[in-house]
């Protein structure tokens, strides 16, 4: 496995850009005639440029996956990147300029620019829009967005762009009354469809209980990041982002969604399955009906009649803490104490 070093792709594009704006360069051969990015001995990237602005820094790689190689090996680095040249006569460069395809990865949700140290001396830079690691370094951003896993969710959380767990899932993290909300669709799914690992949340504690209701259940307690939220993730929670469309955001399209094979109705802002109430009457505008139904869990309506169509009223949800104990029977007596098993 060749040497793959990654860079921070909004800085090397800062990079890029001050070597395109520049008329002098300097370096040898190629860097020397036209805007480069350069790899230092120290596997720094830089720019070739010059002008009365002052050079940027160099930008050092934030990671380096492959072999390190032996101690006394001399540093894997050195050499350009032309940032505008073309040839289509040539395989390598036939293709947009370096420069063109940073500027659309960079507004294309990509992240990352990696360079590969063949043995031959060769550089191939690559783009990426995430990387794989097994931890998140301790100054990650989230952004909001909606996941789901499996027959789960969506629910609203937030995510980390730019990288993904081992085997290609996204990191998540919740508030708790969504970690709350996951618990109470958990313990709603069919026995047999019920993953190994559950979540219980108790006042502003929440837990993971690996084997739930066995001789084996085994509980870990999980940390709060900053800010009130919790990460629920591992090899049991293989979460993947969703995009909300009309058939799974509340408020949009219809408040019920044909659900399973069986063609149940799921609650589109809660995830009820067939816990609903409704009913139709002639209407009285004279034709048609005139039909309404109310989902019993979060008390969500949606109503509609010849003239209007239809329209709904979402309730809020999550629900406050005391509403919270009238759904679950599981919650203890004290509505700050939350949901036990």
């Amino acid at each position: 496995m060749n040497p793959r070093l990654w860079y921070d792709l909004p800085r090397i594009l800062r990079l890029a850009e001050h070597a395109d704006s520049c008329t002098t360069f300097v370096g040898e051969g190629e860097a020397g005639r036209r805007p480069c990015l350069v790899i230092d001995a120290l596997r720094r990237i830089g720019s070739n440029g010059r002008s009365a602005e002052p050079t940027p820094h160099p930008v050092s790689a934030v990671d380096v996956v492959g072999p390190a190689g032996e101690p006394g090996d001399p540093p894997i680095g050195g050499g350009c990147l032309p940032l505008t040249y073309t040839n289509p006569d040539d395989e390598f460069w036939h293709g947009p300029s370096l420069l063109d395809e940073l500027r659309y990865a960079a507004v294309g949700d990509a992240y990352w620019f990696a360079l590969d140290m063949h043995p031959d001396t060769t550089i191939e830079p690559t783009i990426h829009r995430d990387r794989e690691v097994a931890a998140l370094p301790a100054d990650t951003a989230w952004v909001t967005a909606h996941v789901a896993v499996a027959n789960l969710g969506p629910y609203p959380a937030q995510v980390v762009r730019g990288y993904r767990r081992p085997g290609g899932h996204v990191f998540a993290r919740f508030r708790r009354d969504i970690a709350w909300w996951i618990a109470l669709d958990l313990r709603c799914q069919p026995s047999d469809q019920r993953p190994v690992e559950t979540v219980r949340v108790t006042g502003e504690h929440v837990e993971l209980i690996r084997h739930p209701d066995s001789g084996r259940e085994h509980i870990e307690p999980l940390t709060a990041d900053a800010g009130g939220w919790w990460r629920i993730d591992g090899d049991a929670w293989p979460w993947t982002l969703v995009d909300e469309d009309e058939s799974t955001m509340a408020g949009q399209g219809s408040l019920w969604q044909t659900w399973e094979p069986d063609g149940q109705q799921r609650c589109t802002v809660c995830h009820a399955v067939d816990e609903y109430d409704g009913g139709e009457l002639p209407s009285m505008v004279g034709y048609g009906d005139d039909t309404w139904s109310r989902c019993r869990r979060c008390g969500s309506t949606e109503a509609s009649d010849p003239m209007f169509g239809a329209h709904q009223r979402p309730a809020p949800w999550p629900p406050p803490r005391d509403r919270q104990r009238e759904l679950d029977p599981r919650t203890p007596p004290h509505a700050a104490e939350g949901t036990r098993p």
